[in-house]
This record gives structure tokens, sequence and C-alpha cells, in this order.
């Protein structure tokens, strides 16, 4: 892809990245960078219906959900502020 479709896609000035794949996460460290955090299934032995899969990572929605919240935008926060405010609050 060109270089400035996957700048719109995925901007450079965002570092705080993740992926979810239902697989292996092999590949998408490419993606989201060295402070990205890929969630995914990087061993052998979790094989199970589609149902149960997907009820696993279903389970794990609320992480995604607390960090999303983490890392959009607070009117007059900067990022490290964000991270101190959730790190010392908990």
């Amino acid at each position: 892809q060109p270089e400035e479709y996957k700048n719109r896609v995925i901007p450079r000035e965002i570092l705080l990245r993740v992926s979810i794949e239902a697989g292996a996460t092999l590949g998408w460290h490419k993606y989201i960078g060295p402070w990205g955090e890929a969630i995914g299934i990087d061993h052998f032995g979790a094989s199970a219906p589609v149902k149960v899969i997907l009820e696993k990572f279903v389970r794990a929605l609320p992480d995604v959900k607390r960090i999303f919240l983490l890392m959009r935008q607070k009117k007059n926060m900067t990022l490290a502020q964000r991270l101190n405010e959730h790190i010392f609050s908990a």
C-alpha cells in the first residue's frame, strides 16, 4: 500500500495501538509498534470450537475497553498525564 494510505489508516503520531486477533499475533507487531499491545493466542493447545474461542475473547473486552479509554484523548491532558492518572488512581 502507498505510504500516504497507510498513514491515513494508522497515523504515525498514534503510538499506543492495540491489535486483536483470534489467532497468533505474528505479524501485527510491525503495525502496532514498540508501544502497542497485541492480543491473540500465541501458544499451542488452545484449540476449541469457534463459539468457545469467541466467548473467551468477549471476556477480554473489558480490558480492551479500559485500554481504549486510557488511550483516547482527554481535553488538556497529555498521554503521560493520563497514564499517571491511571497508574496512581488504582
